[in-house]
């Protein structure tokens, strides 16, 4: 997959050099681009709405504080004290146990986004006003959910890593996580085994990546399909070959751009400074 994934770097660096995108206004709308990855959802009266994947991933951010925080009663007077940050920002806990608390929060949203973005049937949330069902979606649609839960799960790995990375440091100063506090009990499980602080920061650090490795193979695939889409449907060449290479999302561009690190899921929301040309 990898050396596919090279090919397809250097093929879209040689096709895309010579389409002269830049030349002249051009009338692509970016809006309507990022619309097609919006989630239909329905809510308690059955009543359909449309959400961006950013505000869906705080509905679901939601149901992942009611539902898998229940029995870790620490964790959830912290994150109701507190207030949690939004899914795709970073958080860096003053304790291990504040950081061991995100990061599961963090991971446990971007599963259950991922699994949304999979999912042939209906899904439950419980949302911040009430349920929410989210039928399956379109393939635009399941990439900026994938985007997503690849944003969120990364944020979980750098919660998780930047607590242990403290707690391997020799601060002292009480503020970030203490090496000693890393076999403090975190919460108790259904067969009465006790889990540690110590043991949630790694278990979340190791299943963030494979989740986050999981969603932006998704997330690739999807953009690729996206623009392939767009060069078999659109009339005018020239128009197609802009919005499948050089576009800000859903295109080969956005593709290459995951494959290297570059714009993730922010540039649903983020025009970014493609969607100027």
């Amino acid at each position: 997959m990898s050396q596919m994934k090279s090919v397809f770097l250097l093929l879209l660096v040689s096709c895309g050099a010579d389409l002269g995108l830049d030349q002249g206004p051009h009338s692509v709308d970016w809006t309507e681009r990022r619309r097609q990855m919006n989630v239909r959802v329905l809510d308690g009266s059955n009543a359909e709405l449309e959400v961006s994947p950013e505000a869906l991933s705080a509905e679901v951010q939601n149901h992942c504080r009611v539902d898998s925080l229940a029995g870790m009663a620490d964790c959830e007077t912290f994150v109701w004290g507190n207030g949690p940050v939004a899914p795709g920002v970073p958080y860096s806990g003053s304790s291990c146990r504040q950081s061991a608390c995100m990061a599961s929060l963090k991971l446990c949203t971007a599963n259950l986004l991922l699994e949304i973005a999979t999912a042939a049937n209906d899904t439950v949330v419980q949302g911040s006003t009430g349920l929410l069902t989210v039928p399956p979606q379109s393939r635009p649609t399941r990439t900026g959910l994938a985007e997503y839960a690849a944003l969120v799960s990364t944020e979980a790995v750098v919660t998780a890593g930047d607590g242990l990375r403290a707690a391997a440091t020799t601060a002292l100063d009480g503020s970030v996580c203490l090496a000693n506090s890393l076999s403090d009990e975190l919460f108790e499980n259904e067969s009465g085994e006790k889990i540690l602080e110590g043991e949630v920061l790694v278990g979340a650090l190791v299943e963030a990546m494979e989740a986050s490795g999981a969603a932006g193979e998704l997330a690739f695939e999807g953009n690729v399909a996206a623009a392939d889409r767009v060069l078999a449907e659109e009339t005018s060449e020239r128009r197609g070959q802009q919005v499948a290479f050089m576009g800000p999302v859903l295109s080969r561009y956005h593709a290459a751009a995951l494959l290297v690190g570059g714009p993730t899921a922010r540039s649903i929301s983020d025009p970014g400074p493609s969607a100027s040309r």
